[in-house]
């Protein structure tokens, strides 16, 4: 197109050649979007935070300290993950399992308890 003003013929390819560009656009846009989302909506439940797993109890203490004690579990037990928890999938955050919880307890328990 060096030679002097673009054709009608020119013009029509290049609005195609746009057409087609934005059309290229707009699925990488959607796919974009979707995939942020799909990661925004996983990565709730799979996100972990480290917190120290308490050390075990041996019911000798008074009971300011059990309750620390199970303040301590609690905080451990929350951050464990699927390890300890489940994935409720419509709202994106881990759910308590009782029964995991309450094994994982027992076994941080020592001597007389």
């Amino acid at each position: 197109m060096a030679g002097g003003p673009p054709t009608q013929a020119n013009l029509a390819q290049m609005i195609q050649d746009l057409g087609l560009h934005l059309g290229n656009l707009a699925t990488q846009v959607a796919t974009l979007t979707t995939a942020a989302n799909t990661t925004t909506q996983t990565s709730t439940c799979t996100a972990k935070v480290a917190v120290a797993r308490p050390k075990a109890w041996t019911c000798k203490e008074r009971s300011v300290e059990a309750r620390h004690f199970l303040a301590a579990f609690f905080n451990y037990a929350r951050c464990k993950g699927e390890n300890l928890n489940d994935c409720d999938a419509t709202a994106h955050t881990w759910v308590r399992n009782h029964d995991k919880w309450i094994a994982a307890v027992l076994n941080l328990m020592e001597d007389e308890v």
